[in-house]
């Protein structure tokens, strides 16, 4: 009985099946070259290279690409051609019917994957004994800040401690701090230390002099890394040295600054009148200034200001006095007490034009 192509009876089908699966399991694959451990720079790409035999079969294997994950269990990815991705590489290329694996934009996210070749002239692959090709990625340093100690600014005489992560390969033999571009050491207020992923910054009794631009520095066979940060430190005002009493003739200009000779942040200016938060009309405030044009006897008081941030407050208080002419002494009298004395009696003026007399 003859059959067309087309008409092979299902027994006949399924028999060829099975013997081309039973001819795949059968096979036994000799690997020639295994693919090699190979260390990149993030960024870089690299390549692998795999070949094997199968008995006396002449003709042209299949391979395919197995990834694993560090642990060398789990699966990364099972790649078979051009175009297959994997996250952390940003192309992958098949050279040689797909004997060599290339690798284009690797970057630290597959640094310790695990490349396996897989051979066979059917449908069943072999795949190599280990041990599998690994893949090492060197990446400079890149530091993080500690999302556990977020940055906040201190205060003066407070501790302030900064921390950063970093991750590098290889790891960098030091790290540089500077300030202001000057080199810190650990020593006095300010402690340096490193541990298996973090550098920290510590500075014990903070001063406004701490203020500036902070910036760590490494390197490693890979490249450079760096951050930066600048401080700025908390402080109250702190008002000039003003004179504590003022004596003006009636119509002279009077003026009290009370601008801060420092402060962090920005100061707010109050000033009163004879303890009082009331002014009369003819006194004005500018800013950090209060100012009379023309005094009169009523301006004779105690003016204070006070300056105030968060962090503190500082206060000047001035006593002004407004003087003119007295008025004239009355009942002026003379008694003589002798050849060479005499005394002179007079009633206080009604006005003593605001001195004492």
């Amino acid at each position: 009985m003859a059959f067309g192509s087309s008409e092979l009876p299902n027994f006949l089908i399924k028999s060829v099946c099975f013997l081309s699966v039973i001819h795949s399991k059968a096979e036994e694959v000799t690997f020639t070259r295994l693919p090699q451990n190979h260390t990149v720079i993030e960024g870089e790409g690299g390549r692998f290279e795999c070949n094997a035999s199968v008995g006396n079969y002449n003709g042209s294997l299949n391979f395919r690409w197995r990834v694993l994950l560090q642990d060398e269990i789990h699966v990364a990815a099972q790649i078979g051609g051009n175009g297959s991705a994997i996250d952390g590489i940003s192309n992958i290329l098949f050279l040689d019917n797909m004997q060599s694996l290339v690798l284009q934009g690797v970057q630290r996210q597959v640094d310790g994957y695990r490349f396996v070749c897989r051979a066979g002239s059917g449908l069943i692959l072999t795949t190599q004994d280990k041990p599998y090709a690994i893949l090492s990625v060197l990446y400079p340093p890149l530091y993080t800040p500690s999302p556990s100690d977020p940055f906040s600014t201190p205060t003066e005489g407070s501790t302030f401690m900064y921390n950063y992560e970093f991750e590098a390969n290889p790891p960098p033999d030091s790290h540089i701090w500077t300030r202001d571009g000057e080199p810190l050491s650990s020593g006095g207020r300010i402690a340096l230390s490193t541990n298996i992923n973090t550098s920290s910054l510590t500075i014990v009794d903070v001063n406004r002099n701490d203020a500036g631009v902070y910036r760590i520095f490494s390197s490693n066979a890979a490249g450079n890394g760096s951050a930066l940060f600048t401080l700025s430190v908390y402080y109250p005002p702190v008002l000039g040295d003003v004179q504590q009493s003022v004596a003006i003739s009636v119509g002279s200009p009077f003026i009290l600054d009370c601008s801060p000779m420092d402060s962090n942040p920005p100061a707010t200016v109050f000033f009163s009148y004879n303890n009082t938060g009331a002014v009369e009309e003819s006194i004005t405030t500018s800013g950090n200034v209060l100012s009379v044009s023309s005094v009169i006897r009523n301006h004779t008081g105690y003016y204070s200001c006070e300056a105030s941030n968060a962090v503190g407050r500082d206060s000047v208080t001035v006593e002004l006095v407004v003087v003119t002419p007295p008025t004239v002494s009355r009942d002026l009298m003379s008694l003589v007490n002798g050849p060479f004395s005499v005394t002179l009696s007079w009633e206080v003026p009604f006005d003593d034009g605001g001195t004492s007399q």
